[in-house]
Order: structure tokens, then C-alpha cells, then sequence
């Protein structure tokens, strides 16, 4: 993402419309580029310096700010030095406040006698130190980027920055399968997202996800899990957002959509699946014998007003009967809790919700069973529930 001092956008007629790179800003990349290449093994002083030098040069100052600053973002920096600069200077330090006032000869006389005993060149150690200083560190690599990627990068790195001042984001899938689905909620989930879901028509699912300025503890995190989310969304086809945000003291509506152009840098490898989750198929899978345990469970719809996304779904092999578990953290209890009304109403009495409130009695009444869980649900408890219900 870029700092918001180089965020480029204007608001007009209540519409914020960002300041997404043109053909010709791609030599603004390609230059960008060319000096970080020009820079390995040099300090990070001289490479800023650089830079700093390239982006004076030109009236896309802004540009060229955030260009480099992605850019560096992907570059490795080491201190050049294996020694622990804090460490040689509180060494150096103590032997020099015996020996004030300390001249010329005095400095080198010290150096050499420490550098001694730590076995190492005086020109080693006076590299060393203040070897740990911003200036100081050498560029290791340049990132493995063309012109075209870091475009990329930056375009959405724009559109991520903008999505940190928003109040609430609704998404709209226009070709959406189960699988493409299933997908993006993963992705929500993961990034630990409140959100709803509701299907408006045959492909047609719409999303409403708080933005950070709605959470009042945490916003700053939940801003960056936010803009982490975007490029998930990318992967699906017929996207498109719309987003309440804040831009300085203005409010302004943010619109985009497949047509904006934007590039996902994430590999479309399918579904995301919680280290707990995992564990959680395993002990079921253990203990359910005569069940088949698998988290490629089916949508479940609320009477077409809204949905269901089961984690997991149990099927009885020898009867065909069907249980599915639903696993609800306590971070998404708050944004479930305004589904619970047609969960009450419309919710299958086969689904199993594990509630991670600890008992806190903050669910209603459901169909189906509840089981409150603190940490990890239990497997066993979990699957005489599915063997009482299923159907």
C-alpha cells in the first residue's frame, strides 16, 4: 500500500475517482527500475538520495514517490556486516568515555584493540558501527519486477490505500459459481472480514463488508486485513465495489469494476483453509467412522434472501444422510448476528453452528443445534450433534 500523502485522488460531484497510471507513466516504472539495479551493495543514503534526485526531476513527483516506494518494498536490505552494531557500540562507547577527550590517535588506538579482541579488521568495525541506521543498510537485491508489473502493483497499491478511509464496502459477483464463492468467502474469512452475503439473483451474490471506519477498536489492523482482501477479490470475474470512504475531510463514493484494469498478484490456487479447521477434519475424520468428513460443502440458502456457507459437511455413507457444521469465531459474531433472524426462520435443521462466544449467550434460538466452543470446538461433541440431526 502507499502512505496517504501520496494517495492520488480528487472528489467530484461526491465520486472519488483515483489517479490510476497512464501509458506513459510505465517510463516513470522502467526509471524507478534501472536505479534500484544501478544501487545493489550500495547504502541505502545514496539509493534514497537517487531517487529523491529522479522524482525532483519530473512534475509526476507523486508518482515517482510511490513507484519507488513499492519498489523498495520488494527489495532486501542487510546491514552489510555480521557483527551487532549495538553491541560494538556499547563496547566502544564504555572504553571511549575512559579516555575523553578522545583525538585522533586516541579513536584509532581504541579501535584497534577492540577489533582485536573480536577478531575482526578496525575497518570492519568502524563500518559496523552505526551499520544498523536507515542510511546505512546496503541494498541485497533489486525486485524481480518489469515496468508493467510494478505499474500493476501500483494501481492497486492506489486502489488498496483508498479502501483504508472507508466506512462500508458493498461487493457485487455477477458470474458467480460455488466454487468462485466458496473461494471468496475463504479469503474474507481469512482476513478476519465482517460481512454478510445475499443472493440476488441466479449468479448473482451481493456482499456487505464493514469498512475500518466502522470498527471503533482495531482500525488501523482491520484497514490493512482490508486492503489484503482486494486482490482476492480480483480472481473473481464480473466484480465489481462500491465503497463509502473518507478522503481528508471529504466523504466520497468509490466505485470499481473488472473494467478498472486491475491485476490480482495472487496465484488463483483455490481455497484458504484455517490451521484450526484442518485439525478440527482430521479429529472428525478420526472419529466419525461410517461418515465422510470433507469442507467442499454446498451453499445453503436462506429462502433465497441470503446464505449459508457450511465449513464443513458430514454424509453418512451407508445411509446418504447429510449434516454441515458452520464454524463462527467470535470476531464474526457481530456480523452474523444480523442474519440470525432469517436464520431463525429459513436456516436447515441439519446444520450445526459452532459458536466461538464461549457460552456468552449471544446466539438465539436456532433450528439447528448450537455448540459454544472457547478455543477449538469439540470433534466429539460436534459429531454426535451432526448424527442427531442429519437427514
Amino acid at each position: 500500500m502507499l502512505p496517504r500523502d501520496l494517495l492520488r485522488a480528487t472528489v467530484k460531484d461526491g465520486g472519488l475517482r483515483l489517479g490510476f497510471l497512464r501509458p506513459k507513466d510505465r517510463a516513470h516504472a522502467e526509471s524507478v527500475l534501472q536505479i534500484l539495479a544501478a544501487h545493489v551493495g550500495v547504502q541505502r543514503g545514496e539509493l534514497d538520495e537517487a531517487l529523491g534526485e529522479l522524482a525532483g526531476a519530473t512534475r509526476d513527483a507523486k508518482i515517482v514517490k510511490g513507484l519507488a516506494k513499492l519498489a523498495l518494498d520488494r527489495a532486501s536490505f542487510d546491514l552489510g556486516t555480521a557483527l551487532d552494531p549495538e553491541q560494538v557500540r556499547a563496547r566502544l562507547f564504555e572504553r571511549a568515555a575512559w579516555a575523553q577527550p578522545l583525538r585522533p590517535e586516541a579513536r584509532a588506538a581504541l579501535l584497534a584493540q577492540v577489533a582485536v579482541e573480536l577478531s575482526v579488521a578496525p575497518e570492519a568495525l568502524e563500518s559496523a558501527l552505526y551499520a544498523d541506521l536507515h542510511a546505512e543498510a546496503r541494498l541485497v537485491t533489486a525486485p524481480a519486477l518489469t515496468p508493467d508489473e510494478l505499474v500493476q502493483t501500483y494501481d492497486l497499491a492506489l486502489a488498496q490505500t483508498a479502501l483504508l478511509g472507508a466506512k462500508g464496502i458493498v461487493l457485487r459477483l455477477q458470474e458467480a459459481t460455488p466454487k468462485r464463492l466458496r473461494q471468496l468467502i475463504r479469503w474474507l474469512k481469512f482476513n478476519r472480514l465482517l460481512y454478510t452475503a445475499e443472493r440476488e439473483a441466479e449468479g448473482v451474490w451481493t456482499f456487505h463488508v464493514d469498512g475500518p471506519l466502522a470498527i471503533m477498536d482495531g482500525a488501523t489492523r482491520y484497514g490493512v486485513q482490508l486492503a489484503a482482501f482486494l486482490p482476492a477479490l480480483l480472481l473473481a470475474p464480473g466484480w465489481s465495489l462500491e465503497a463509502d470512504c473518507r478522503v481528508g475531510r471529504a466523504r466520497a463514493t468509490l466505485k470499481l469494476d473488472a473494467a478498472a484494469g486491475l491485476v490480482s498478484p495472487l496465484r488463483d490456487t483455490g481455497q484458504w483453509i484455517a490451521d484450526e479447521e484442518r485439525v478440527l477434519v482430521e479429529k472428525l475424520t478420526q472419529l466419525a467412522t461410517g461418515w465422510e468428513v470433507t469442507a467442499d460443502a454446498p451453499l445453503l440458502s436462506l429462502d433465497g434472501r441470503g446464505v449459508v456457507v457450511p465449513d464443513l459437511q458430514l454424509t453418512h455413507t451407508a445411509t446418504g444422510r447429510r449434516a454441515y457444521i458452520e464454524l463462527v469465531w467470535r470476531w464474526r459474531a457481530k456480523a452474523l448476528s444480523r442474519s440470525w433472524p432469517q436464520r431463525q426462520k429459513h436456516a436447515p435443521k441439519n446444520l450445526v453452528v459452532a459458536f466461538g462466544g464461549g457460552g456468552d449467550g449471544v446466539l438465539p434460538a436456532l433450528p439447528g443445534p448450537v455448540l459454544a466452543f472457547k478455543q477449538v470446538p469439540s470433534a466429539r461433541a460436534l459429531l454426535a450433534l451432526c448424527d442427531e440431526v442429519a437427514a
